[in-house]
């Protein structure tokens, strides 16, 4: 076990020094980034003990700024250093998630990659050093393996560690309301007409444990005032109505690539998958829905749970022996174009683009925003869906010319 830590780890450090080679943060606002300008703004205020008067709901995401404010004087280099520790402290935190399922060598390997794709782990925070992302990513990782490994008290350490995730990031509390669902589906409560376990009750004010504990958070930032002008309702139905379905598989490919196909070929073979899928594939449905109203970078919500579907998907691979044949090696080939493990992201806004991609851009210089379905121009984004779609149907044609041969 620890041979393979010291691989992962080694694997880490590897990809942080080659790609800190060539990838430079972005130019926007002076190197701080669109949302990055206000926890720029808010650990400004905390390292001068000023009022917190940063834009919602970039102000009530406190957590990592005030560790940065607390631990640096550079800010932009405060928020790259701890971000890059906690993403390779959850890089090895997916190996062990993900050696729960599969052997060493595929647990390695998704823990690896996690890292070599352009919008998850180090080399996305080399791009946009100003996140707050990867404190509660590791805080919902770790709940998910301690549910999964089910010590005598997993409620008890998952809502503690939820109770501290909130105050760097709301979704922090995913895990525990994952939880509640598996153990729904599990039938752990007596749900009739006419009788409702109280234990389901109490797993229901689990809920409100860290819910209070983000109230006071609030509370408190906004000197025990509760003025906030921000309604997350509003906000979750505003994205919903701007994002189309055909923006939104956009972003799905965007992340998972062809791999999207695997799960809808042997859909089957899913829904039989043990029980202890079923809270990865729980929580994968919480972060695409999360990912579909939480705000405008898509592609970054979706990445969320990039290790919760690469354990689904390379189960269902190896369970069903794809890896043998060339519709694999196409789909892994283009998924290699998807993640741009050869290509770095544009640190700067570009206007020469005039080339179409090929799924994605197979170049350097482009504009960085036409890589997100959602920021990119139509022209461009459109011919990559396109693109996706077609080649997606052309490998399930193949794939079930290849199931009935099996046959």
């Amino acid at each position: 076990m620890y041979k393979n830590l010291i691989i992962v780890l080694l694997a880490n450090l590897l990809i942080l020094i080659l790609y800190s080679q060539f990838q430079k943060s972005l130019e926007v606002n002076d190197g701080k980034g669109y949302d990055g300008k206000y926890y720029y703004e808010l650990t400004e205020q905390l390292q001068n003990n000023e009022k917190l008067d940063t834009k919602e709901p970039f102000k009530n995401r406190v957590g990592t700024p005030l560790l940065v404010s607390l631990m640096f004087d550079d800010i932009i280099f405060g928020f790259k250093f701890i971000n890059i520790l906690f993403s390779i402290a959850l890089s090895l935190l997916i190996f062990l998630l993900a050696n729960i399922f599969l052997n060493n060598y595929l647990a390695i390997a998704i823990s690896v990659i996690y890292q070599l794709h352009w919008v998850s782990g180090i080399r996305y925070i080399l791009f946009d050093p100003m996140g707050t992302d990867y404190i509660p990513l590791f805080l919902i990782y770790l709940s998910l393996y301690i549910i999964l490994k089910n010590p005598k008290h997993k409620y008890s350490l998952v809502i503690l560690i939820s109770s501290i995730g909130v105050i760097f990031r709301e979704i922090a509390i995913l895990p525990l309301i994952a939880l509640l669902i598996y153990d729904i589906y599990n039938k752990e409560f007596t749900i009739t007409w006419k009788k409702v376990d109280f234990k389901l009750f109490s797993r229901l004010f689990d809920l409100f444990i860290p819910i209070g504990v983000y109230a006071l958070t609030l509370f408190f930032i906004n000197d025990f005032e509760f003025n906030s002008k921000q309604s997350t309702l509003e906000n979750a139905v505003k994205w919903l109505y701007i994002k189309g379905i055909g923006q939104y598989l956009h972003s799905v490919f965007n992340v998972v690539g062809l791999f999207l196909v695997i799960p809808i070929v042997f859909r089957n073979q899913l829904k039989a998958l043990d029980d202890k899928y079923k809270l990865l594939i729980i929580t994968s449905i919480l972060i695409l829905l999360l990912s579909i109203i939480g705000g405008s970078d898509t592609e970054r919500f979706i990445a969320w749970g990039l290790p919760l579907y690469s354990i689904i998907i390379v189960k269902l691979i190896v369970d069903n022996k794809f890896y043998k044949g060339y519709v694999f090696n196409i789909i892994a080939l283009i998924s290699i174009l998807t993640f741009r493990v050869f290509w770095i992201t544009p640190y700067e806004l570009y206007s020469g683009n005039n080339f179409l991609p090929v799924f994605t851009f197979i170049s350097n210089n482009f504009n960085f925003t036409d890589l997100f379905a959602m920021h990119g121009e139509k022209k461009f984004t459109s011919v990559a869906l396109i693109q996706y779609i077609i080649i997606s149907v052309v490998m399930l044609f193949f794939i079930k010319i290849r199931k009935k041969n099996e046959n």
